[in-house]
């Protein structure tokens, strides 16, 4: 089974172990990237849409490889934004259109790290952001995925230094990376 099936395969099911207070959770880390009102944000990885509600006065697109998955994120938000299947090793935008890039949950199944990011710096504006992160170490992440093998086993989020330097690769400065018990959180300005 590739990446592909297994999204699609777990999307009706994907959201059933939230509770309220990861929602919580997850809305206090989006607050704490401060996006402004009006930054265009492409969503990289949207699954069924989780942040949706939380980009209230900014348009955005969001994509994810998985169709079934973006069918819910529709159904479940409605949707004020685009979505679109694609691969983020291949986006189909135009260049320097985004404010922000939000990968949230997503970058350890990105199969071409290098390429994702280089795309990524090419479809953000001149001082655009990239925030990846997670409501989790990179510990906790990587522990998870190992350990439920399959298609995500080896689906992980790179040590600092190696992420460090995949962000430089493409291009991006101003590079933070925050690794805490509760968020992993990598940062960078195009």
């Amino acid at each position: 089974m590739n990446q592909r099936e297994f999204f699609d395969s777990h999307a009706d099911t994907w959201d059933a172990d939230r509770d309220p207070e990861q929602i919580t959770k997850i809305g206090s880390l989006i607050q704490a990237l401060a996006i402004r009102d009006n930054e265009f944000i492409l969503d990289v990885g949207t699954g069924t849409g989780i942040l949706f509600p939380f980009f209230k006065n900014s348009p955005y697109i969001a994509i994810d490889i998985s169709f079934k998955m973006l069918q819910n994120a529709r159904q479940k938000h409605g949707a004020k934004g685009m979505l679109v299947q694609t691969d983020v090793c291949a986006l189909p935008f135009s260049r320097s259109g985004f404010d922000r890039a939000i990968l949230f949950a997503v970058f350890p199944h990105i199969n071409d790290k290098t390429q994702a990011l280089v795309e990524l710096y090419d479809v953000l504006k001149p001082g655009g952001r990239i925030n990846i992160f997670h409501a989790a170490s990179r510990e906790a992440i990587n522990s998870f995925h190992t350990s439920h093998g399959g298609a995500i086993e080896h689906d992980l989020i790179p040590t600092t230094p190696e992420m460090h330097a995949l962000m430089v690769q493409a291009g991006f400065k101003d590079i933070e990376i925050l690794d805490k018990p509760d968020r992993y959180l990598a940062t960078a300005v195009k």
